[in-house]
């Protein structure tokens, strides 16, 4: 149906919409596809791309959609000096469905809970299956202490941080997961660890600074939301 759109079945059912995400950067194929997207209702269609690129910047919001938030890419280089700060890492963990909710209302400084246009009902929702299907997938490792958790995958040279909520605030629990995650990067002959978060999320931020991740580049999140 569409050339440049890519459907997006788990965010679909989540949302209970159509999901679309821009997966191709041709310009002639997404001007056909923003002709077909004004006939449809309702669908919800994102797209992320590098911050300097200001036409395509340009091109999403002459067709409607909406910048919500910058997102920052993070690194931390590693070294045999790294130890474990106790954090545990395991492939499969489970919490209870209430620990679960609480980790889902924790998480909102996403470019969800940013959008006006999406609730916090339905964020919560989405939320609340992502951490489940994580926690569950052995194609996910967890570093965790108690109910406080990462979950990160491991590449050919780096390990990518996926989801990461702390419950337990002001105790240096992220600080501990991280730390734990850079000796287990290096056990595991891993050159970095690499992260996303958005730049309102200033704690996360600040957290992964103290820790001596780096910025390595900014993304622009737009939005496309015609509701019901």
């Amino acid at each position: 149906m569409f050339e440049s759109l890519k459907l997006q079945r788990f965010d679909t059912d989540i949302f209970r919409v159509p999901f679309y995400r821009v997966a191709t950067f041709d310009e002639k194929m997404l001007e056909a596809d923003m002709e077909e997207l004004k006939n449809m209702h309702p669908l919800i269609v994102d797209v992320k791309f590098d911050s300097y690129r200001r036409e395509w910047d340009h091109f999403f919001q002459m067709h409607g959609f909406r910048k919500v938030c910058m997102q920052v890419e993070l690194e931390c280089a590693v070294s045999a000096q790294d130890k474990s700060a106790g954090a545990n890492i395991e492939t499969v963990v489970s919490f209870p469905e209430d620990v679960i909710d609480q980790h889902a209302e924790n998480i909102f400084f996403d470019r969800f809970s940013l959008d006006f246009f999406i609730s916090q009902q339905t964020k919560n929702s989405f939320y609340q299956a992502w951490i489940n299907n994580s926690l569950k997938n052995p194609e996910i490792k967890v570093a965790s202490i108690g109910n406080n958790f990462c979950t990160f995958k491991e590449k050919s040279d780096f390990l990518d941080i996926d989801l990461f909520s702390v419950l337990d605030k002001r105790q240096k629990i992220g600080t501990k997961i991280l730390k734990t995650l850079n000796s287990f990067a290096c056990q595991s002959n891993k050159k970095f660890v690499r992260v996303l978060t958005e730049c309102e999320n200033m704690p996360a931020y600040e957290c992964y600074v103290r820790c001596g991740y780096v910025p390595k580049r900014f993304i622009s999140c737009f939005h496309l939301v015609k509701a019901e």
